[in-house]
Formats: C-alpha cells, sequence, structure tokens
C-alpha cells in the first residue's frame, strides 16, 4: 500500500508529529510505502530524508483565518488572508503535478486544518482521511476559514473517512454523523509489562508547550499556594517553550509577582524525557482543554504519579482507566485550589502511598496508547478505505 502523509509541521517536540513518526515507522516495518509532504525543510525534515520514503517540501498554511498579534498584522490582515489562500492554492495544484499517474492507495492528513490533500483526493479520486488531532478553538484558538460551521460542513461532505484521537474530539467534531468515522488513541509507547517505581524523587514536573491554553497560569497560581503550605517544598521544573515573547513576559512576570522565582527551574526542550519522568514526584497536566495530553501517558509508562485537570483528552485518559482497572489511575482536579490540594498531598505522601495508583497507570497505558496497537488499528482503517 502506497499512502501520502500531509503533515501541518515539522517540530520534533510536537504531540502530533511524535506521533506521526511512530505511525510512519511502523508503517515502513508493515512493508508499505510512503510519500511525505511537509510544510518547511526544518525540524524532522532530515530525519524523514534519511528514512526510505520520499520527501516533498511545498509552502502551505492551514486553512484557517490568520493570526493578528500587532496592529501591522492587523492592518495587512485582508492581503495576509488573500496570500495565504493563495498559497495553498498553489501547493495543492504543485502536489497533483508531483503525484502525477502514481499509484496512490490513501491520502492521510495528519490534523484537520490542512486542506491540500482533500484537494489531490478529489482530483485524483483516491481516498482520504483527516486525522483530528485538535478541538480548534478550545485548545488551540484556531478560527476556522470561514465560519466554523461552514469548515465543519466542507470537512463532512467532501470525504467519509476521519480519524479522532479521542471520543472527545470526535463529538466535538460532530464525526457521530459520520458512520465511517473511528476514534484510534494515540500510540505513545512500546508494549511492555515490566516497570520499576522510583522514590527518588525531588521535583515537581510540567511539560509542553507553554502557552495559556495548556493552563500554565493556574499551575504557578496554585504552586504559588503550594509553598506556603509545607516545609522544604519541591521545585517546578517546566520542560517545553514559549510560543510567544509575549506570553513568556506575562508568566515571567506573574513568576515574580508570586515571589517563586528561586523555585521555578525553566529547562527548554528536553530530548531525555523519560529521565525527566522517573525522577519526578508527578506530573501535573493543567490545560484547560487537552486534546489528546501525550505527556501523560508518556509519564505514566515510566512510572510517574500524575496529578491532571479534569477535563477533555485528560479527563478522558483518567476515566478509561477507572473502567479498565476499577480505580484511579492519577490524581484529578477541577480547581486551582484542589490543584493547590494535591500539591500539598503528593509532598507529604508516605513513600509506597500511591504505588497502587502508579501501577493501574503503567498497565493502563499498555493497553491504551502502545505503538503496536496504533499501527494496527490505522492499518485496518486504511483497508476499509480501499476496499470497493
Amino acid at each position: 500500500m502506497k499512502i501520502v502523509y500531509i503533515l501541518s509541521s515539522t517540530d520534533p517536540y510536537g504531540g502530533a508529529t511524535k506521533s506521526f513518526m511512530a505511525l510512519l515507522a511502523g508503517m515502513l516495518q508493515k512493508k508499505h510505502s510512503a510519500i511525505v509532504v511537509v510544510p518547511d525543510r526544518k525540524g524532522i525534515f532530515e530525519c524523514l530524508c534519511k528514512m526510505p520514503v520520499e520527501v516533498v517540501a511545498l509552502t502551505y498554511r492551514p486553512h484557517t483565518w490568520t493570526y493578528s498579534s500587532s496592529w501591522q498584522e492587523i492592518v495587512l490582515f485582508s492581503v495576509r488572508q488573500i496570500a495565504r489562500l493563495f498559497v495553498n492554492w498553489q501547493a495543492s495544484r504543485k502536489l497533483c503535478q508531483i503525484v502525477g499517474n502514481r499509484s496512490v492507495d490513501v491520502i492521510h492528513t495528519n490534523v484537520s486544518v490542512i486542506h491540500i490533500g482533500s484537494y489531490l483526493a478529489k482530483k485524483k479520486s483516491i481516498p482520504h482521511v483527516y486525522h483530528y488531532r485538535e478541538y480548534g478553538a478550545k485548545d488551540f484558538g484556531i478560527r476556522y476559514f470561514p465560519t466554523t460551521s461552514l469548515y465543519h460542513h466542507k470537512l463532512v461532505s467532501e470525504t467519509q473517512f476521519h480519524i479522532a484521537i479521542t471520543k472527545d474530539i470526535w463529538s466535538c467534531h460532530n464525526l457521530n454523523r459520520m458512520p465511517l468515522s473511528k476514534v484510534i488513541y494515540n500510540g505513545v509507547l512500546t508494549y511492555s509489562d515490566q516497570i520499576e517505581l522510583n522514590y527518588n524523587t525531588n521535583y515537581f514536573l510540567y511539560a509542553g508547550r507553554i502557552e495559556q491554553s495548556k493552563g500554565i497560569e493556574d499551575l504557578l497560581n496554585a504552586y504559588g499556594s503550594y509553598i506556603h503550605q509545607v516545609d522544604f517544598p519541591l521545585p517546578l521544573y517546566i520542560a517545553g517553550h514559549f510560543l510567544s515573547l509575549n506570553y513568556e513576559r506575562k508568566i515571567k512576570s506573574l513568576v515574580h509577582d508570586l515571589q517563586i522565582e528561586g523555585q521555578v527551574r525553566w529547562l527548554g526542550n528536553q530530548d531525555d524525557m523519560c529521565g525527566l519522568y522517573r525522577n519526578a514526584r508527578a506530573l501535573i497536566v493543567p490545560s484547560l482543554c487537552e486534546g489528546f495530553g501525550r505527556s501523560m501517558p508518556e509519564a505514566m509508562s515510566c512510572g510517574c504519579l500524575v496529578i491532571g485537570h479534569n477535563t477533555g483528552g485528560t479527563k478522558e485518559q483518567f476515566d478509561n482507566g477507572y473502567l479498565y482497572k476499577h480505580q484511579e489511575i492519577g490524581i484529578r482536579y477541577s480547581t486551582v485550589e484542589e490543584l493547590t490540594a494535591a500539591l500539598v498531598s503528593v509532598h507529604q505522601s508516605r513513600e509506597h502511598q500511591f504505588d497502587e495508583m502508579r501501577m493501574s497507570a503503567f498497565y493502563t497505558v499498555n493497553e491504551f496508547y502502545s505503538i503496536e496497537k496504533y499501527v494496527d488499528n490505522i492499518e485496518s482503517y486504511y483497508i476499509k478505505m480501499t476496499v470497493k
């Protein structure tokens, strides 16, 4: 089977990119072939070029409204929006020329906001699948073009095949109207039935992009209260990068106002996340509405306790674990005050107090989020798509 994959980003630290790379490796291992289309020559581009795949770099943008974060961008808004539509139209035509008359079985767009793949699918009569990894406005602040309702109508009317990474995202995008749509959880780790719990843990950890939707302000406010309620508070490690300079200034100003500068460590993006997870007292997932929350199962696979905001994909992962193991696999919270209480409780806990919870979390991740199951499920979906 030959698959054309269309990516929205080459960021090696992005959850969508990590999930795609796991999928691509699995499909190649199953002897399928691939053409990978990327929007630039950064990030994973060189890595892809070393793999037995054809890599195509084109200039294209999400099929959304442009962002306007400065007065210059506001003044040029109409010009920028027209330019975005023209760039995408041009990329669609180029992609059709590149694919030409080659035999392609499936076109797989790795997110739902890139539309050049649907143009190619319609032109060449090839099955196409959108991979919904985002809510849109709730998690990324995406403004759909031209409107949310017309955007959804376009996606649902132009293709039969849709994959959502959680049941909640599936519902959010009204995919219940599409009988051939499917929920397939991301593959996070290679299956394992062995875990060694670490007790030499000496910090709390946040991992992911640093932006407003990730709930970092709630975390910092809760942490600021926590340090006044315990003796010898643990430091807070933050592994990730800021998406904007303005937001970085806002967050560091908040850290200064809370007088926790000496307790917060900014690590930036890290390659050895497993080491960070293993040595953390707990990972905090404070997202206001997380699509899936890859850091959560990653941490659980390393035996790390998780404290998570009980909403979106974070809630769904907690619920999956509760149904599977008949007990909680992490600590849920709904308010900043509850997060503060959770930090205090974990800080004051006995050494083995959360062992059963951590073990249940580990087995849940292996049951629901293994790379092997992820690849098998998507391969089966491709087969369903190509049956005449």
